[in-house]
């Protein structure tokens, strides 16, 4: 890798560009993440007061939370195994299993697992401006390294002009900057085929009119 390159700049100028786009992207996915965990401990914590305020058998806890949108759960050991905990507080917790929140009742009388069946909204409008500015810096790195591409080929025209090449052809119909050094690199070329043919034809006039001279001369002889 030539690190004096143009495109090897540009290059590294939007890898650079494009982690940092990553880094802030998962930065504000686990932001995002931590306010719906506030949200369902919010919302945990809010049960939880109610039936602490109102001391509810089991029977009547189920009965309370399946009106609040819970759903008492099988596989109680899977989810407390496997499962990450929000938040621990007696006597309730709440906890993350497979992208589902569990709200766990904990008192000395009995123990119940509940599913949070709420739908907790997720916002996913950064998903569509992360997907809209990568592609829009993809398609100027694309397009910036296309613009570069006639560099290379006015090289190779360079290259042919050093080894006395001069019937060559740069012109461009483009308006930047490299365009208009590839047209005026071809004029130039153009201008120099013109008087190394002038200088010819010259050459070959005066050495026609000296022979003319001396091959009188000669008859004459």
């Amino acid at each position: 890798m030539n690190l004096n390159s143009i495109t090897t700049k540009i290059t590294l100028i939007f890898l650079f560009t494009f982690t940092l786009l990553i880094a802030v992207f998962v930065f504000y996915l686990n932001f995002e993440n931590k306010q719906k965990y506030n949200q369902v401990i919010s919302y945990h914590e809010s049960v939880n007061n109610y039936l602490m305020a109102n001391k509810m058998p089991p029977q009547g806890v189920i009965k309370e939370l399946e009106t609040r949108n819970f759903k008492a759960v099988d596989n109680v050991q899977e989810v407390l195994r496997n499962g990450n905990i929000l938040i621990q507080k007696r006597p309730y917790e709440s906890i993350l299993f497979n992208n589902k929140f569990y709200f766990h009742v904990l008192t000395p009388r009995f123990r119940i697992l509940f599913e949070d069946l709420t739908l907790y909204e997720d916002d996913y409008s950064a998903y569509y401006l992360f997907s809209i500015f990568f592609i829009f810096l993809t398609i100027i790195y694309i397009w910036l390294i296309r613009s570069l591409r006639p560099l290379s080929q006015l090289k190779a025209h360079i290259s042919q002009f050093a080894k006395g090449e001069l019937n060559i052809n740069c012109e461009s119909d483009k308006k930047d900057e490299i365009a208009e050094v590839a047209n005026e690199f071809n004029n130039a070329v153009k201008e120099i085929d013109l008087l190394l043919k002038s200088r010819q034809l010259f050459l070959r006039t005066v050495m026609h009119e000296l022979k003319t001279p001396i091959a009188k001369g000669r008859i004459v002889s």
